[in-house]
């Protein structure tokens, strides 16, 4: 019985970690034109949010950078395994041109992952600041570089390969103002808003 207990508990922590990917984003950046990588985002005072919706089954990455490089980014790579199971990882890069190394601790959250149609669709989030951890980037306002990649690889041993040496049309890196202004928290004047009451008369028989 408490085994039962133990698993449905997780289910429902699952559940609550889970988001639709059809939610709604405030702030839309087209990556590459014209759907080749889309970028959605909604953050609080805490926290950020990302959608990315990019044309590939293979794999993708997407992070941020001191200066637009590889180097002493903080990014994340996702893909799916062999057997259909998602592989998301926070990760580093500590010099350019070099593999990725995975953190050892795992501050970004995989919400959503899912492919359809020829498209990876992914939501994943983070703190603005995250504390205790190396090779973070601080999420502050005004514009910060972002990076991203993808390829088609999709077996193990071709994808860090493929990671490494992806072709320049498969990466670039721009600057977004991350915490722009698109989503401010919006106060209600609740002089200004008038109120209806309706009432029905239900006959129960």
């Amino acid at each position: 019985m408490i085994q039962l207990k133990l698993i449905i508990l997780i289910c429902l922590l699952s559940k609550l970690n889970a988001i639709s990917p059809n939610a709604y984003f405030a702030n839309n950046a087209t990556l590459v034109a014209p759907n080749n990588y889309l970028l959605y985002r909604n953050y609080t005072t805490t926290s950020i949010t990302f959608k990315a919706v990019v044309k590939t089954t293979g794999w993708f990455g997407f992070g941020l950078s001191p200066d637009g490089g590889m180097a002493n980014s903080d990014l994340v790579v996702a893909y799916l395994n062999e057997n259909r199971s998602v592989n998301f990882t926070g990760r580093y890069v500590a010099s350019s041109p070099s593999l990725p190394i995975i953190n050892k601790v795992q501050y970004w959250k995989m919400l959503h992952y899912s492919q359809n149609n020829g498209y990876t669709t992914a939501i994943f989030s983070r703190n603005l600041t995250v504390c205790n951890a190396a090779h973070t980037i601080a999420i502050v306002p005004g514009t910060l570089f972002v990076i991203f990649a993808w390829g088609s690889s999709f077996t193990s041993n071709s994808l860090f390969k493929d990671i490494k040496y992806h072709s320049p049309a498969n990466r670039s890196s721009t600057s977004l103002p991350l915490t722009s202004t698109i989503n401010q928290k919006i106060t209600l004047n609740m002089n200004q808003i008038q109120t209806v009451d309706f009432r029905v008369n239900v006959k129960i028989s």
